[in-house]
């Protein structure tokens, strides 16, 4: 059966994971630093194994890790404009899911 399936799909499947969005959302944010960047990728995959994350999209959950590691570092702002622009989220979404 799973093969009939991908034969109909013609194995035209994507996956995407969050870490694909938290690159795309690093670029909107302004000098995040590589520490801060490690932190994100950390705690991202923290949440990958968390079972109240599951239903939660990847792209949320990227946004939710970079919005909480600004937070963490007491950075001046936390969910920039353009941050809501290219995400779609605004800072009282994500400031929900990373609680």
């Amino acid at each position: 059966m799973e093969g009939d399936i991908l034969l109909t799909l013609k194995f035209n499947i994507l996956s995407v994971s969050p870490n694909r969005f938290l690159e795309l959302f690093v670029l909107f944010e302004h000098e995040l630093g590589e520490k801060n960047l490690l932190m994100a990728k950390y705690l991202l995959e923290i949440g990958l194994l968390e079972y109240k994350l599951i239903g939660v999209s990847p792209s949320m959950l990227a946004a939710s890790v970079l919005y909480l590691v600004n937070k963490i570092r007491k950075r001046p702002i936390s969910w920039r404009p353009e941050l809501v622009e290219a995400s779609g989220f605004t800072e009282a979404d994500v400031r929900t899911t990373a609680k």
